[in-house]
């Protein structure tokens, strides 16, 4: 797979990571799978890719088949194409008992397809959400911005006639999904960081000693980071705050740790001289700021990664993370200046009850399995179609 993201700007690695994981959690709840398969890439030009070629695949430690579509991957016929083979390859897998068709994303060619398959075949659609189009991709020009809300409205009368869906946030259930089908989110899934919640008390992990001076560390996209970057920088807090990565706010960025020598611009790495920013931090750092429009509908992926690390985790309140991480994360409030400094000084004290965190890790950590989470979805499938 590797292959196919070269030459790409923003990969989607972590998207394809999610959806291995979602595919073993069904797994583990006993499910039998037949996957029909696009890349997620950019189309052509902007992906060195004009082509996308068909091939049978399986996953290995998954015990998932599956069938990459091929064709263009040119700009609107890459969206005919992707619809065709979809309904193409999906007939035949449905000749055998089915319980139904679980659709990765609101990508409209899948779900249309998957609903013609729903018609001619008689079995349930049932959608994952990770994330909303209207608030992919970063800023945009006006015809883009036009097409996502056209694309926005027919997705949405789409869903009205699958039977169930799994958002990634409770917000895009309340708010996108109020006329759709039944719903129950699930922000996702991963056994290593459940393995490391649950051994938390055993290995002392979530815990501040307090022994020098607290370093914070923020790695990914440097977008919505602004605001907590100069509420840092009006404060008197005696903490060093590290960036890692690049994205529309890095110049900003640049800028401010240019006139305060606490704050750290680095550009994203990987392996080893990754695993040693994160072995000098004291904290890692989600500084997402609640203000911004899609923050009810997204959960940062990040933070599944952050709880492998066991580094304590210091948080904005972003609606879209459920209130038990809130147990384990250290909480700043970006509402005012103020509360900024009252929290931030709050969430790098020394923790006084680690006891406290632990117990909370541990059933955290129940929860993000691939057993439980499997169990959830093909429950809630069953029940939404009994």
């Amino acid at each position: 797979m590797d292959h196919v993201f070269e030459g790409e700007r923003h990969p989607q690695i972590s998207a394809v990571r999610f959806q291995h994981r979602l595919l073993q959690a069904l797994t583990c709840g006993g499910a039998t799978i037949e996957a029909v398969t696009t890349p997620p890439i950019a189309p052509y030009p902007r992906s060195r890719h004009w082509w996308v070629t068909g091939a049978e695949y399986e996953l290995s430690g998954v015990g998932v088949r599956g069938r990459q579509i091929s064709g263009p991957n040119l700009p609107v016929v890459r969206l005919f194409v992707r619809l065709i083979q979809s309904v193409r390859h999906g007939l035949p897998a449905l000749r055998q008992p089915c319980e139904g068709i679980l659709v990765y994303s609101v990508h409209t060619p899948l779900l249309a397809a998957a609903l013609v398959l729903k018609r001619l075949r008689r079995v349930p659609v049932f959608v994952f959400i990770p994330d909303l189009p209207t608030f992919m991709g970063g800023p945009s020009n006006p015809l883009k911005r036009l097409m996502k809300r056209i694309d926005d409205v027919l997705i949405r009368r789409l869903l009205g006639h699958t039977d169930g869906a799994f958002p990634i946030t409770e917000g895009i259930g309340r708010d996108w999904l109020a006329r759709g089908p039944r719903y129950s989110a699930v922000e996702g899934v991963s056994d290593e960081a459940a393995a490391v919640l649950s051994g938390a008390r055993a290995n002392g992990a979530y815990i501040f000693r307090g022994a020098h001076r607290p370093r914070l560390l923020y790695t990914g996209a440097l977008s919505e980071v602004i605001t907590f970057a100069h509420a840092f920088h009006r404060s008197a807090i005696d903490a060093s705050l590290v960036f890692m990565g690049g994205g529309e706010e890095l110049d900003q960025l640049q800028k401010l740790s240019a006139v305060d020598p606490r704050i750290a611009v680095k550009p994203f790495t990987v392996g080893a001289e990754f695993a040693r920013e994160v072995e000098r931090a004291d904290f890692l750092l989600n500084p997402r700021d609640p203000s911004w429009t899609g923050a009810a509908y997204s959960f940062p992926s990040k933070l599944f990664e952050y709880l492998q690390a066991g580094k304590p985790i210091i948080s904005t309140r972003l609606p879209g993370i459920p209130a038990d991480y809130f147990t384990i994360f250290r909480p700043v409030d970006l509402t005012d200046q103020r509360s900024f400094d009252a929290s931030l000084e709050s969430a790098v004290r020394v923790e006084e009850d680690p006891e406290r965190v632990w117990a909370a890790a541990e059933l955290l950590g129940q929860r993000l399995t691939s057993a439980s989470v499997g169990a959830k979805l093909l429950n809630c499938m069953r029940e939404w179609t009994a």
